[in-house]
């Protein structure tokens, strides 16, 4: 699992899965370049071009973190590639660690689906509809650790006092975009990041998490059923590696949103959530201007050569933004931003014509 707090660019982004969302972003990416050197880019929180592979938003996460009685229909685990190449019958020795291309495939696949996609070492679940035990599970916790004195010091600020909503959690989960009066509405956040937000909070403390889930009031596991999920979870925790030892997934949760947040973002965020409480990262494609290059962490990365495309004679350039762990119920606006490199993903700059 990527580690908190100054997070090296390579950690975030040096993964198979980022790789192949942004390339099924490039046709999107292409037409909302012309929009904008037109003027017409669609408004915030409008839907933005897509692609062929890219016409859904999509949450994919780490399977050994979900159970299966947190969906609403089970979770149906296939072995990676294409699913219209797979037998009907299915049998546990196809069930292997991916290659590229079918890790590649899968993904291909799951960006079809508005659900989320639940990753594992060998095998993949497609449309899996996550119920709200993990907004109840992260409630419980923080309303709990706000009782408890010593919780509440080693986790949080001793300002965070307030009783927890979650709306709360969404705050902490949410780049800064919400205006003050708008932060109180959920349908601010969008559907995707009010499924996730609870789950990558339940990340921070696995062991938390795991204590309170397998109870009567949640899961109500046997202890053989318990043993089985605390090994699910620990194995969540790590990278998803192919056959020849490329990292296929090094986050355990991640977003693709179909809708401009940022002022200056041409496409939907994507979002990678980790570390510590609040703590998070996001994606976006967007014009070179002064004020973005003089706010990079090290201003000399930006070179021409680094531009990430290319539309007469202007250049635009994917951005990383890292945002610090946080109090739940608060965002601050502080951030860390870095440029991500063709290079960085061993893609080719993008020429449009």
């Amino acid at each position: 699992m990527v580690q908190s707090t100054n997070v090296a660019k390579e950690d975030l982004v040096g993964s198979e899965l980022i790789r192949y969302i942004i390339e099924t972003k490039i046709p999107a990416m292409k037409e909302m370049i012309i929009l904008h050197s037109k003027g017409q880019l669609p408004g915030i929180r409008k839907e933005v071009a897509k692609g062929e592979n890219d016409d859904k938003g999509a949450i994919f996460i780490h399977g050994g973190f979900v159970h299966e009685k947190q969906t609403s229909r089970g979770i149906n685990k296939l072995p990676h590639g294409n699913p219209q190449d797979l037998p009907k019958i299915i049998t546990e020795y196809l069930y292997v660690r991916p290659t590229l291309t079918s890790f590649r495939e899968s993904i291909k696949a799951a960006l079809k689906y508005d659900c989320a996609t639940l990753l594992y070492p060998k095998g993949i679940a497609y449309n899996v509809h996550i119920k709200d035990i993990f907004q109840d599970i992260i409630l419980d916790w923080l309303n709990g650790a706000r009782d408890d004195r010593r919780t509440r010091v080693r986790e949080f600020s001793p300002k965070a006092l307030e009783e927890y909503d979650l709306t709360g959690i969404l705050k902490s989960y949410a780049p800064p975009i919400v205006s003050k009066e708008d932060e109180n509405q959920l349908s601010t956040y969008g559907a995707r990041r009010i499924a996730a937000a609870p789950v990558a909070a339940c990340l921070t403390n696995p062991v938390g998490y795991y204590k309170k889930a397998k109870r009567g009031r949640y899961l109500s596991l046997s202890k053989r059923d318990a043993d089985e999920f605390i090994i699910g979870i620990e194995q969540a925790l790590k990278p998803i590696v192919s056959s020849g030892g490329h990292t296929l997934s090094n986050s355990p949760l991640v977003l693709c949103h179909t809708e401009r947040t940022l002022e200056y973002s041409l496409v939907g965020l994507i979002e990678i959530m980790y570390g510590k409480f609040g703590e998070f990262a996001t994606l976006s494609l967007e014009p070179t201007r002064a004020a973005l290059v003089t706010d990079l962490c090290v201003p000399a990365e930006y070179t021409q050569e680094n531009a990430f495309a290319r539309f007469q004679s202007k250049e635009y350039v994917l951005v990383l933004r890292t945002y610090p762990p946080t109090n739940p119920g608060s965002r601050s606006k502080r951030e860390r931003i870095m440029l991500v490199t063709p290079e960085d993903l061993k893609l080719k700059s993008i020429v449009v014509s």
